[in-house]
Parts: structure tokens; C-alpha cells; sequence
């Protein structure tokens, strides 16, 4: 569980002698749910087997350092700072992998298809991405090398030759030891679970504010619980218009609960609108982790943008 170091150095002793194979970046989204485990599962199915493994702490530095090929030509854009927070959230677990059969270049190219791309409307049924659910082009679970020299010098920013020679991180099984992660209650869900509980919380506090709108809440509890398997931000849109309805002459509280209403109702699609959005929930008193926040501003980034997106 280590910082990241500079790993220039590195990639000139691993291009020496030690072969870093194909180069794996699984980032929080994928720990802490333990969704790096089925990924895992699904690499050695398809004949990718663990050489060497590290957890990983990253700061921003460490990222512009990983999408150097992104970033360096220009300034720095909403989708860097979201990456940014998305790793400073937690571990991340950096995997070289080798392949049972293929040469390193098809094996990369096997990766990048197995992986599937960052935008999710473009994922389909096989690829990780869509198997275990990533939602929006941010929290998209891992990050893979294109080819066998990038897969080098990414490696390097994490392990060195002799780690990656040895096998570090990998026991006499094969397999990655796991590692306990600093998350919140909440921490097992993410995407548009996490959307839908704070949705809910938002709604259990509202409860709490004008009489009008808890009687015209507990009037639609068997419509939004009949809703609930399917509901995301935009749906019960007749129930919150009522809602709204209830709330114009209730005062302060309810002005601060129908800001908040409008705002979940229809996901702002710019950085300083989902802000917004976190402070008016977090006005009415409900708690809005970093998880929470970061998920709100994912979504908004994916309604803002139209394609490509780290990967």
C-alpha cells in the first residue's frame, strides 16, 4: 500500500530485462465495491494471469502521470478533476498481467477488447465494463495500457523490475491478496444505486420539513415504493410536480426542499450546476459523502458530454 513513485527509472530498468506484460489500473470504483474480484475472474478466464500487484494511493500529480497521453497537450478539463477525485477516494490496484498464449501485442489488444470502451452507451454484453455495471465514463472500474510499450511505462509508476520479476503481490496460489478499504456505510454501492439512495434519504428528510409535505408524502408512499426497482433522478415525475405543488407556501425549509426537488428532478449537466446540487442537499441536512458527490457530478459529466472519455 504505497504511494506513487516516479517511475522513468523504472521503465527503463523493466525494458532491460523484465517483461511488463499487459498493465491493469483498477481504481475505487472497482475496490471498494470488491468488483476488481469478478474482473479478476473473468481475466483468467480469458487467460490473463497475475505476474506482480500493488496497492496504490494516487494524488493528482500521479494521474496527469498515468494519462500523460491525454493530458499533456491540453489544459486541464472537468472529466481530469473528476478522475483525479475518483482516485484520491481510495485504493487502487495496479496488476501486470501476462497471457497464456498470446504475444504481448495481441494480448494487450485482447485487453483493450475485453475491457470495453469508457462511454457506457457504447460498452455491450461481454466486455467488464458492461458485465459488472460501470455507469458512466468516469467510475468505468479500470484503466488498461494500449500497447506493450505503454503497458511498460505504466507498470512503472507502480512496480519496479524486481517486483515485477518476483512476482510481488501475487501468493503461492496465484492469487492478490486483498486489502481493507476507508470507505463509508455507503461504500458498496455506487453509479446509479448510490443516485437512487441519496434520492431516498433526500426524501426520508423532506419528511421531516413541512406538515404538507410529509401528508402528501405518506399519500404517495405505495406509488414510489411500486416505482422504486425501476426509479432513477428524472422518474416520479407527477409525484415531485405535487410535491413542488405543496411545498410554495411552506417557507424557508420548503423553498430549500423544492431547489433540491427541481435539481433531482432534472440532473444538471454542468460542473458548477451539479455543485449546486451537492450544497442545496446538503443545505437540507442530509448527509452527502464524497462517493455521493462524486457520483452526482459523474452523471452530470455524462449528460454534458457526447463522447470519448479516459480509459
Amino acid at each position: 500500500m504505497e504511494a506513487v513513485p516516479d517511475g522513468a527509472s523504472r521503465s527503463e530498468a523493466i525494458a532491460s530485462g523484465a517483461d511488463a506484460g499487459s498493465f491493469v489500473l483498477f481504481s475505487p470504483d472497482a475496490t471498494v465495491t470488491g468488483l476488481y474480484k469478478e474482473a479478476l475472474r473473468s481475466l483468467r478466464a480469458a487467460g490473463f494471469v497475475p505476474k506482480a500487484a500493488k496497492w496504490v494511493q494516487l494524488a493528482p500529480g500521479d494521474t496527469d502521470r498515468l494519462y500523460a497521453g491525454n493530458r499533456s497537450s491540453r489544459a486541464r478539463t472537468w472529466g481530469d478533476r473528476l478522475v483525479d477525485r475518483l482516485f484520491a477516494l481510495d485504493l487502487s490496484l495496479a496488476v501486470v498481467f501476462g497471457h497464456v498464449t498470446l504475444p504481448a501485442r495481441e494480448a494487450c489488444d485482447a485487453l483493450v477488447s475485453l475491457k470495453g470502451p469508457s462511454a457506457p452507451g457504447n460498452v455491450r454484453p461481454g466486455q467488464l465494463r458492461w458485465d459488472l455495471g460501470a455507469s458512466n465514463r468516469i467510475m468505468n472500474l479500470l484503466h488498461t495500457s494500449d500497447d506493450p510499450r505503454t503497458s511498460r511505462d505504466e507498470a512503472a509508476l507502480f512496480l519496479d523490475r524486481e517486483e515485477i520479476l518476483h512476482g510481488s503481490g501475487i501468493d503461492e496460489d496465484g492469487q492478490i491478496a486483498g486489502v481493507a478499504m476507508r470507505t463509508d456505510e455507503h461504500g458498496s454501492l455506487f453509479g446509479p444505486l448510490r443516485l437512487l439512495s441519496l434520492k431516498e434519504r433526500v426524501v426520508r428528510r423532506c419528511r421531516e420539513l413541512p406538515r404538507a409535505l410529509v401528508s402528501l408524502l405518506a399519500e404517495e408512499r405505495q406509488h414510489f415504493e411500486a416505482c422504486r426497482p425501476t426509479v432513477f433522478l428524472p422518474s416520479i415525475d407527477s409525484v415531485l410536480a405535487r410535491q413542488r405543488a405543496a411545498l410554495v407556501a411552506e417557507g424557508r425549509a420548503a423553498r430549500r426542499a423544492d431547489a433540491v426537488f427541481l435539481h433531482l428532478g432534472n440532473l444538471p449537466s454542468s460542473e458548477e450546476g451539479a455543485k449546486r446540487l451537492v450544497e442545496n442537499v446538503r443545505a437540507l441536512g442530509v448527509n452527502v459523502s464524497e462517493w455521493d458527490a462524486l457520483t452526482l457530478e459523474c452523471e452530470a459529466h455524462l449528460r454534458a458530454t457526447d463522447d470519448g472519455g479516459t480509459t
